[in-house]
């Protein structure tokens, strides 16, 4: 998302009808959604109204969840995802797996409780899910500097997902930005395996070239850090990271 405002669609007598949150890339779908909302169709105001009217009604306690998981508005999504799950025990509608794992997500950003998601993660075999909720658990240790829970997450995700480009070069970018030294070695292999897989990606090269710097190769590091630049020849931070290497190269030879 790139600059785009957030567009806020008016009923006439200035209600909310619905509001836009980012820009996907696609522009034909977001003109003909915000022009869908004009005329109130499919808005959260129009599915609101719905659920007043029938608030036992699955599809529509859904509809909204959805909607205010795309507004970024959790604490209310958690709200009809938590009525979904209780109305539909039996998953008639095939919405209850989709409700659990944003109410376990809910718990680990509301809560700072990561066991329903753990748990969720043990049996779900959907890769956008088992994707979104590794990463949210890997950033949750990150951030409490909990290094050695959060490597265990990523080997449990990379099980899964072994050559997610993502995942491999999260992983491999935490080992180095917080100097995990026990985790250099693996950290390269992460960051090798991710730049076979995606060998033009400026980003993962930047990665390995500073994982080889971390331990010691300062001649393949500029190499790497040089390829990558290659590949985003404009980009003012990678010059600098070349010309650090660089300088260290000099230090080194006689």
């Amino acid at each position: 998302m790139r600059g785009f405002p957030t567009i806020i669609v008016l009923a006439p007598d200035g209600l909310e009808r619905d509001r836009t949150v980012g820009f996907d890339g696609d522009s034909d779908h977001f003109l003909a959604t915000v022009t869908e909302w004009a005329d109130n169709q499919n808005t959260l105001l129009s599915y609101l109204k719905r659920w007043r009217e029938d608030s036992t009604d699955v599809e529509w306690n859904y509809r909204i969840a959805k909607r205010y998981g795309d507004r970024g508005q959790s604490d209310l999504a958690g709200r009809f995802f938590k009525y979904v799950k209780m109305l539909d025990p039996d998953d008639k509608l095939g919405y209850l797996q989709e409700a659990e794992f944003n109410l376990s997500l809910g718990e680990l950003h509301n809560d700072a409780n990561p066991a329903p998601l753990t748990e969720f993660l043990t049996t779900v075999d959907n890769a956008d899910w088992q994707y979104q909720g590794y990463q949210a658990l890997a950033t949750f240790y990150e951030e409490k500097k909990e290094f050695e829970n959060a490597i265990a997450v990523y080997r449990q995700a990379l099980q899964k997902l072994p050559d997610s480009t993502s995942l491999l070069n999260g992983c491999a970018w935490m080992i180095h930005w917080h100097k995990l030294q026990t985790h250099f070695a693996w950290g390269i292999e992460l960051a090798e395996h991710a730049v076979a897989l995606a060998p033009g990606d400026a980003g993962i090269l930047d990665t390995l070239a500073w994982l080889y710097f971390d331990v010691g190769q300062i001649e393949k590091a500029a190499e790497t850090m040089s390829q990558a630049l290659k590949f985003d020849p404009k980009s003012s931070y990678l010059k600098e990271n070349l010309a650090t290497m660089q300088n260290e190269l000099k230090k080194q030879k006689p």
